[in-house]
């Protein structure tokens, strides 16, 4: 659901620079840990962009990934620590290291705990990096670890002098995988870390609450802190709640309107009043007055007309985003995998089959990749293919969209008037890609 994406990664060494007899110039070394995600066809063009970027970037760089289809299967907890230790063995003054978690997060049972990661062989506490990472500082390294996993504002608690930290989400709010291509489309050679989150945030289209550890930062995740609460928290069961009323139900949570009225007469005069500010109030409130009235449909807007006039090609075969939504892939697979084992079958009818299991596979793979990359066909696939909660679920996750896509605009400019005001020299502002 919230870590949905598919990745197909390839196990590399971990190069280690060799210094020479002059004064040793810096390295930059990148581990990228996957775990978890569905592999695909849109996995292995979005590792040749990684591998690409990081190779212009002038990283030595290790994957670790519990991908079956390469037989590594060197995700575990072991290889990951193993891997940071050489790292903290290996690295000298100005180095920089890029730590990049594409994984599953754990939910924390309860708000001490500390937060968790799904490697192939169990969890992992992010606690256990600490002592690594600070071996690497001790050696005169700069770190950045960015955690897109779920509940990834957890780690935070990596976060110092010389190493930031950047989250795909809150400590306790699902992320979204769309955060990984968000963020690499963002990844130029030079530019700082803290520049690149801030433009992969503004173009994060799903309701969740990426963080960066500077101290702007949090001021500004403090004063959004009613904003973010309506991203984990709001249904259409607690619309009072967004529409700046008391409707009389129980368990509803802090006002973001009024908050955001209290932040307008408090905290944004200074600044000046702001457009993207009432976009946000507004988008607030219409998502409030729609659950009101009841007018969340999931496919308002989408013309089931058009979707059956748009096409793909996949395996040489044309079909249009409607089919592509409704077809149920995975029985196709497990028919013809069905006929696959029987023995008996004739040579003509197992070409057959299997030509029908190649072309399935590659319908599902791209029926997974339009899911987790077009919020309209992924309304139409829900709306088509699933249980009344799960269809609801998403209906409200739709209706979310306009407050998130709203509160990038006040987060971004909330973030760079607050730094003209109080400029901050911080690891995400040094650490350069």
């Amino acid at each position: 659901m919230g870590d949905r994406f598919k990745f197909f990664l390839l196990a590399v060494c971990l190069l280690v620079p060799v210094v020479g007899s002059s004064t040793p110039a810096s390295h930059k070394f990148a581990l990228i840990v996957m775990s978890g995600m569905r592999v695909g066809d849109v996995g292995r063009a979005f590792l040749d962009q990684v591998s690409n970027q990081l190779n212009d970037g002038g990283y030595n760089t290790a994957f670790l990934t519990d991908s079956p289809s390469d037989g590594s299967g060197n995700a575990t907890r072991a290889e990951f620590l193993n891997q940071l230790s050489v790292l903290a063995k290996t690295v000298s003054p100005g180095d920089k290291v890029l730590i990049y978690l594409m994984v599953h997060g754990l939910e924390p049972d309860h708000d001490e705990a500390e937060h968790q990661i799904a490697l192939m062989d169990g969890s992992l506490s992010i606690h256990r990096l600490l002592e690594p990472l600070r071996q690497m500082e001790a050696r005169g390294a700069l770190i950045a670890v960015v955690d897109a996993s779920c509940f990834s504002g957890g780690s935070m608690a990596l976060a110092s002098k010389q190493t930031c930290v950047v989250s795909a989400s809150k400590a306790d709010e699902e992320g979204w995988a769309t955060f990984h291509a968000d963020f690499w489309s963002q990844f130029q050679p030079g530019r700082s870390l803290e520049g690149t989150y801030l433009f992969a945030r503004a173009s994060h289209l799903y309701p969740a609450s990426p963080m960066i550890s500077t101290v702007t930062g949090a001021k500004v995740d403090q004063m959004l802190y009613g904003v973010s609460e309506f991203m984990t928290q709001a249904t259409m069961e607690n619309y009072g709640t967004y529409l700046g009323e008391n409707s009389g139900r129980r368990n509803n949570l802090a006002l973001p309107t009024l908050e955001l009225s209290t932040m307008s007469s408090q905290v944004l005069p200074q600044f000046g009043q702001s457009v993207e500010f009432k976009n946000l109030d507004q988008a607030l409130k219409n998502y409030g007055q729609q659950a009101k009235n009841g007018t969340l449909p999931s496919l308002e807007g989408i013309s089931l007309e058009q979707f059956a006039k748009r096409k793909v090609v996949v395996q040489g075969e044309s079909i249009d985003l409607y089919n592509l939504a409704l077809r149920d892939f995975d029985q196709m697979i497990h028919s013809a995998k069905g006929v696959l084992e029987n023995a008996k079958i004739s040579a003509a009818s197992k070409a057959e089959e299997e030509k029908r299991l190649t072309v399935s596979l590659a319908m599902k793979k791209k029926q997974n990749e339009m899911i987790d990359t077009d919020p309209a066909f992924a309304a139409v696939f829900y709306n088509l293919n699933t249980g009344f909660k799960q269809f609801k679920w998403f209906t409200n996750l739709r209706a979310k969209v306009p407050v998130a896509l709203a509160e990038r605009a006040v987060y971004t400019q909330l973030y760079q008037r607050l730094q003209q005001k109080n400029p901050e020299a911080s690891a995400c502002s040094q650490f350069k890609l």
